[in-house]
């Protein structure tokens, strides 16, 4: 029988993506035969079947072929649908499956969707042989689900971020120092809090005139860009679309805050790459962000759609040696528990034991 790994998961650009690839590019497999299979890439409906069909024919001839240990990485809607059918086909054939969790609205969903699919969820938790969850939260979210449902915590890790060049700042209006710069990272739309945060950077900017705004992401750039025109934002905020590699991390290097005031989460993996940076974040108090973050002590969290919260955190961040005395701590809190060295154990130890 091969000692193998089989990962299945979507292939378009984001967090699952960037998960899957820090595996790779980790010792993670290290003395295993490693498999990448996508089961979903953007495109029309057909193209979209005929990528699901053809991971289901690759699983079906490598399970032949005895490969018995599955990876499959899990968001909500579609995604779950997807796995659904690969964990009852795999578990048909007596395969190994963990079911590893990212949907940043899993709780949501499970507690809105109607009783048939509660149903097929909570089976389907069950049947896998582990379901990884991304914070202690979301852990207890499960289990309340069903306690039979077997879990386990395993953060996301990234490397840290290294030193590049900065792209260059903006000198402040008034000539004496450089404008504060926040940098929003993610997916532009309603979860991620983009409508939230471009009103209350709108305030910040009535009272305090050296600030900037960088949004970087895809999604519902129109419609942010028309919601930054109204709140009289016209000059102030640079909307950079997505951005990869060497270019995030020139981004993130020139950040003075990484402001990411979602209403669901997983654990972002921007988040951990500021820190990592010592980066002041500011955020909300959703999915794993609180496990990474203590508020007032290395990150600056509130209650997602809290406006006034938010504007006043924005505030609080003007402050140089507050964001260097949250970003250091924001540091410290990384490296003693979201680097490779913390979380590639963890990930190998559960290999070993379901082989």
């Amino acid at each position: 029988m091969p000692r193998s790994i089989i990962t299945i998961s979507t292939k378009e650009p984001g967090g699952i993506r960037a998960v899957v690839e820090n595996y790779q590019q980790s010792d993670v497999f290290s003395g295993y035969e490693s498999y990448w299979l996508g089961s979903h890439q953007q495109g029309s409906l057909i193209f979209r079947i005929w990528t699901y069909v053809r991971c289901l024919c690759q699983v079906l001839c490598l399970r032949i072929q005895g490969h018995r240990l599955y990876h499959l990485h899990m968001a909500m809607n579609g995604s779950f649908f997807r796995k659904m059918i690969l964990v009852f086909l795999l578990k048909l054939s007596r395969a190994r499956v963990i079911l590893h969790l990212h949907g940043s609205e899993f709780d949501y969903y499970h507690e809105h969707t109607s009783r048939p699919v509660k149903w097929l969820f909570r089976h389907t938790l069950k049947a896998t042989d582990v379901v990884v969850v991304l914070s202690k939260k979301w852990q207890d979210t499960v289990t309340g689900i069903d306690t039979n449902i077997r879990s386990r915590v395993i953060y996301n890790y990234v490397e840290p971020v290294p030193k590049a060049p900065t792209i260059p700042t903006t000198t402040a209006r008034n000539g004496d120092s450089k404008l504060v710069r926040y940098v929003y990272m993610g997916e532009v739309g309603q979860r991620k809090g983009i409508y939230d945060l471009l009103p209350a950077f709108a305030e910040l900017r009535r009272v305090n005139a050296n600030v900037e705004l960088v949004v970087c992401g895809s999604g519902e750039l129109d419609q942010a860009r028309q919601t930054a025109q109204k709140c009289g934002l016209n000059g102030e905020v640079t909307f950079a679309g997505w951005i990869s590699g060497t270019e995030k991390h020139a981004m993130l290097n020139s950040a003075d805050v990484l402001v990411l005031p979602s209403y669901h989460e997983g654990l972002p993996m921007a988040i951990l790459e500021a820190m990592s940076l010592g980066k002041c974040v500011i955020a909300s108090t959703v999915g794993g962000i609180p496990e990474a973050l203590a508020q007032g002590e290395s990150g600056l969290l509130h209650g997602p759609g809290d406006l006034p919260a938010l504007v006043e955190l924005l505030t609080c961040a003007t402050d140089a040696r507050t964001r260097q005395t949250l970003g250091q701590n924001g540091r410290n809190s990384y490296f003693a528990n979201f680097t490779p060295e913390i979380i590639v154990p963890q990930i190998r130890e559960m290999y070993h034991e379901l082989t």
